[in-house]
C-alpha cells in the first residue's frame, strides 16, 4: 500500500485524477480474470474513459492474442482464487506480452500476504483494490501506456541500429518479439543457441547480437561445423605450434584463440562430429585452449551456435552429446520461418529492390501488386534466403519497371497435405528438397542454397527416401 500511497501523491500534484478523460478515443486493453469479480458495468465504466477492455478467463486465449496483436496494457483481476498455481498462470501470461503494462485489480483481503505482495511490487505497474476507483484507474491506465510506449520507442531504435547495420528487417509482433530478445541476449554474455529452418537468418541474428554487444569492436568467427574432419578439428579450433607435426613449420593461432575477445559462430552444431563435440567441451570447461598439446592460452570469448528446430530430437537421439548442449543452452533465440512473418515478406523485397537500384543508380524496378500478393501467399521454403535469390533474379529479368508474377519464377504454391503439423513440415521439406535437387542437380549447390551442409543434405534424402542413383562428384542426376 506504500507504493500506491506515494504515487496517488505525485499524480495529485500533478492534476485531479477523478477528472481525468481520455481524449485519443478507444484504446484496447486485456482484462484477464478467473473470477466474476468485475461486475459489466466496469467495462462500460472503462469504454467511457477511452478503452476497449477484451476480456479472457482461459490463459491459452489470452497468449494466442499476443502472439498476433501488440497489446500495451493489461488488466489482471486477483480474486479468491488468487493461489499459488494461479500465481504461476499470471506469469505464463506476463511472460508472452513483453510489450505490456500490466495493472492488478485485487481482493483487499489478500493484499498483506507476503507473496501477493512481492507478486504485486515484481510485476506490475500499478495495483487497484474492490471497489475501484474507475477515475483513479483511468489516470494509471493513462500513465502506464504512456511507459509502454516509451519502451517501445526504445525497442525501435535497437530495431532500427540493427536494421541499418546488418540489414535485419521485419515489422510482425513475432520479429518484435524476436528483436526484444535479441537485445536483452546483447546485454548478456552467456553461450546462445539460435534456432531456425535453413535460410531464416540465423548467422545474421548472431552477428546483430555480437554487434549490439560489449564485444562489438571485437572479431566474430563463424566456424562451419560440417566441413571440419576430425583430422583437422584439434588444429582448426586450437590451432598448433611450430614442430606440432610433420609439416608444421611456424605457430598458427585457431578458430577459438582468432576470436578471442569477441564471438564464435558455430554453424550448425549438430554436424559437428563427435570428436568435435568433445574438443569443444573441453573449451567450454576449461576456457583455454591448448595449442600443439602443449601450450596453455587463456582465451575469452563468447560462444553462439545455430541449430534446426529439432535440435532436441538431435539430443534425444544421441547426434548431439546432452552435456554439450545443455553448456551452449544458456539462452535461445528462434528465428520464425518466413511464412509465420506475415508482410514482412513484402517488406523484405522492397528493401532488396531498393538495394538494386541503389547499386545501379536508378529507380526502375518496383513490385506490381499480382507480384505482392504472391510474395505474400507462398509458402517460402527456402525462407528469406529463397525471398532475396528470388527478387534479384526478377530484378534482372525483368523487361518493364513492374516486377510481375511471371518475373518471380516462383514454382506453384507447396501442397501443405497431412493431418498433423509434422506431416505437413515433413511434406514440405520433401517437396523443397525434390525443388532445388532437381533445379542445381548438384549436391554441393543445393546445400549452399538450402543453407545446411551437405553431410544434413544426405540425411534429409536419406529421411525422405530420395533416390541419388547415378550421382558422381555431388551431382545430381549427372
Amino acid at each position: 500500500m506504500e507504493r500506491m500511497t506515494l504515487m496517488t501523491r505525485k499524480y495529485r500534484a500533478a492534476t485531479d485524477w477523478r477528472n481525468y478523460e481520455i481524449s485519443t478515443g478507444q484504446r484496447d486493453l486485456v482484462l484477464f480474470q478467473t473470477d466474476p469479480l468485475i461486475p459489466k458495468e466496469f467495462l462500460e465504466d472503462l469504454k467511457s474513459k477511452g478503452w476497449n477492455a477484451v476480456v479472457f478467463s482461459d490463459r491459452r486465449e489470452v497468449q494466442k492474442l499476443f502472439k498476433f496483436k501488440n497489446i500495451y496494457i493489461g488488466i489482471i483481476v486477483l480474486g479468491a482464487n488468487f493461489t499459488e498455481e494461479a500465481r504461476y498462470e499470471f506469469m505464463e501470461i506476463m511472460n508472452q506480452s513483453f510489450l505490456t503494462e500490466w495493472i492488478a485489480i485485487i481482493d483487499p483481503n489478500l493484499i498483506n500476504a507476503v507473496e501477493h505482495a512481492a507478486f504485486l511490487r515484481e510485476f506490475f505497474f500499478d495495483f487497484h483494490t474492490v471497489p475501484v476507483d474507475i477515475g483513479r484507474l483511468a489516470f494509471s491506465l493513462g500513465h502506464a501506456y504512456g511507459m509502454a510506449k516509451l519502451g517501445e520507442a526504445g525497442r525501435r531504435e535497437f530495431r532500427a541500429a540493427i536494421r541499418q547495420k546488418f540489414g535485419l528487417i521485419g515489422s510482425s509482433v513475432i520479429m518484435s518479439r524476436l528483436f526484444a530478445d535479441m537485445e536483452k541476449i546483447s546485454n548478456s554474455d552467456e553461450p546462445v543457441v539460435i534456432t531456425g529452418e535453413a535460410g531464416t537468418g540465423r548467422e545474421l541474428v548472431a552477428r546483430a547480437i555480437h554487434g549490439q554487444s560489449k564485444r562489438a569492436s571485437q572479431p566474430f568467427v563463424v566456424v562451419n561445423c560440417g566441413a571440419i574432419s576430425d583430422a583437422s578439428i584439434q588444429n582448426e579450433l586450437f590451432g598448433y605450434s611450430q614442430d606440432t607435426f610433420a609439416g608444421a613449420v611456424d605457430t598458427r593461432i585457431g578458430r577459438l584463440e582468432a576470436a578471442k575477445g569477441g564471438t564464435l559462430f558455430l554453424d550448425c552444431i549438430e554436424d559437428l562430429s563427435p570428436l568435435g563435440q568433445v574438443t569443444l567441451l573441453r573449451f567450454l570447461q576449461e576456457k583455454a585452449v591448448i595449442r600443439g598439446g602443449k601450450e596453455v592460452v587463456p582465451v575469452d570469448v563468447r560462444i553462439m551456435a545455430s541449430a534446426s528446430p529439432s535440435l532436441t530430437s538431435s539430443v534425444a537421439r544421441g547426434v548431439v552429446r546432452e552435456d554439450l548442449y545443455y553448456r551452449l543452452n544458456v539462452l535461445q533465440v528462434e528465428v520464425p520461418p518466413l511464412r509465420e512473418r506475415g508482410t514482412d515478406a513484402v517488406e523484405i523485397a522492397e528493401q532488396v529492390l531498393d538495394q538494386f537500384n541503389q547499386d545501379r543508380k536508378k529507380d526502375v524496378k518496383r513490385l506490381a501488386r499480382s507480384a505482392i500478393d504472391r510474395i505474400l501467399n507462398y509458402p517460402w521454403p527456402g525462407n528469406v534466403r529463397e525471398l532475396i535469390a528470388s527478387v534479384n533474379r526478377a530484378a534482372v529479368l525483368a523487361s518493364g519497371r513492374l516486377i510481375t508474377v511471371a518475373d518471380l519464377g516462383l514454382p506453384g504454391v507447396v501442397n501443405f497435405t497431412g493431418k498433423t503439423l509434422r506431416e505437413i513440415k515433413s511434406n514440405a521439406v520433401e517437396q523443397a528438397l525434390i525443388r532445388v535437387l532437381t533445379e542445381t542437380k548438384s549436391i554441393s549447390s543445393a546445400a549452399r542454397q538450402l543453407g545446411v551442409s551437405r553431410v544434413t543434405l544426405y540425411r534429409l534424402m536419406e529421411k525422405h527416401a530420395i533416390r541419388t542413383a547415378g550421382l558422381e562428384q555431388g551431382d545430381f542426376g549427372g
